[in-house]
Formats: structure tokens, C-alpha cells, sequence
């Protein structure tokens, strides 16, 4: 399974957490996407009906996933239950590993630009503390992302975001410092500097990664899973 995944386990320091991310892989590129992540769910042993699937719309609204079934119109998922896999898609976009170990709570959230500009990761923190869950207590992993020196935006999309995470390129655009944006906002939503960890890997630069920003309408998705080892 090693070749076929990114495997950050390890990275929020609890045994028993499984934190996966699909690799690049051109045998299922041209598959659909519910296809390939019910493929991916059964290498890792689940059924269609573990998965708990957002519908992802670049938003900021965050569900509680009880049980596995799609979440129409969400960009996040948290749960309690040791049951539902968490799931999420992604291309350039960091998925978001949330874990709160005194409830056993995971989340996913799926930080896009659009979705970060709207609040989603301060969403999160206030549908944790829906539940009395101090994101102060919460771990985070920030997962693959395009990188500082290859994400080229507009000024309008500029416009939206600190200039400290902004860098002025030739021709009026900008390149946009995507993880060091959803760092900031996690830690303006109550989570501790020191409880943040980044991969580092750059979607655009890495092979393994399926990227928008340099494949366009070829690009296929990345699978992130969540769940608790059995």
C-alpha cells in the first residue's frame, strides 16, 4: 500500500490514527471520482458505507458525520464516532487533519483560497466548541498543498488575504503562500502554533500529487482518509 499513499500517521502523535492521502495514480486517472475513492476505501478494507463523504463546494460549512454517507454541500466533516471514515478530495487545496484526543474527535476540512477568504476554518472552531471542545485542546496536521513559489493569483483573489502571505509577481499578479494562510487562521481560530505541523510537499512540484494548477482539466483528485485503526 506504501507506493500507492502518503501515510502521515505519525504526524499528530496518536497510535491508532491512520492519516492517508492518494497518491497520483494513472491506471484510475481517468476513472470517476466516487469510483476511485470506493476502490481506494476497499484496498483499505471499507465499504462504500463506512465512507462519510463531503460534497465539497468551496464553502465554509462544516457537518457532524455520524454515520458514512454523503454530506451535500460541506467542506468539512468532524466526528466522535470511531466509525464513519473521513474522507475528502483534493488537487491543489491542503486537506485539513483536525484531532481533539479527550473526545476522540477527527475532522477534514477541505482549505481551499475560496473557502478559507469565507471562514471555514473558523467554522470549524465554532462547530467544536458546539460541542464544549476547546480548539486550544486540537492537533492539526496541514496536508499537501500547492506551494508559495507556484500559486499565481489575481489581484482580486489578493485582495482577499494579508500581504504578509503575499508575494507581487510581473503583470499585476501575485504568488499566494496557500499553507502558511490556513497556518494563520488555524491559529486565529484557537489552535496552538506548536499543535500545527505542515507536510511541506508542494502538489504543483511534486509528481506523486495530482495538481490543477499543472495538469488543468487533465488534473485527477488526491483521496484523503481519516479514520481509527480496528
Amino acid at each position: 500500500m506504501e507506493s500507492n499513499w502518503f501515510d502521515f500517521s505519525v504526524r499528530l502523535g496518536t497510535p491508532g490514527l491512520r492519516l492517508l492521502l492518494s497518491c497520483r495514480d494513472a491506471r484510475n486517472d481517468r476513472q470517476p471520482l466516487a469510483e476511485h475513492r470506493e476502490a481506494l476505501g476497499r484496498e483499505l478494507g471499507f465499504s462504500r458505507g463506512n465512507l462519510a463523504v463531503p460534497h465539497q463546494v468551496h464553502g465554509r460549512r462544516v457537518d457532524w458525520a455520524d454515520e458514512g454517507r454523503i454530506y451535500p454541500q460541506t467542506d468539512g466533516l468532524l466526528t466522535a464516532n470511531p466509525g464513519p471514515v473521513l474522507t475528502l478530495q483534493v488537487a491543489d487545496c491542503p486537506p485539513v487533519y483536525l484531532y481533539h484526543a479527550p473526545s476522540r474527535t477527527r475532522g477534514l476540512v477541505h482549505a481551499g483560497w475560496r473557502g478559507i477568504a469565507g471562514g471555514v476554518l473558523e467554522a470549524t472552531a465554532d462547530r467544536l466548541r458546539d460541542r464544549d471542545i476547546e480548539p486550544r485542546q486540537v492537533t492539526a496536521l496541514i496536508g499537501p498543498a500547492i506551494g508559495p513559489e507556484c500559486y499565481e493569483v489575481g489581484p482580486e483573489v489578493a485582495a482577499q488575504f494579508d500581504t504578509r502571505f503575499l508575494t507581487a509577481s510581473p503583470g499585476g499578479s501575485y504568488r499566494l503562500d496557500l499553507p502558511g494562510v490556513v497556518r494563520f487562521r488555524l491559529e486565529e481560530a484557537g489552535i496552538q502554533a506548536e499543535n500545527i505541523a505542515v507536510t511541506g510537499i508542494c502538489t504543483k512540484c511534486d509528481p506523486r500529487c495530482h495538481s490543477y494548477r499543472r495538469d488543468g482539466q487533465r488534473a485527477g483528485r488526491m483521496v484523503a482518509f481519516f479514520y481509527e485503526q480496528g
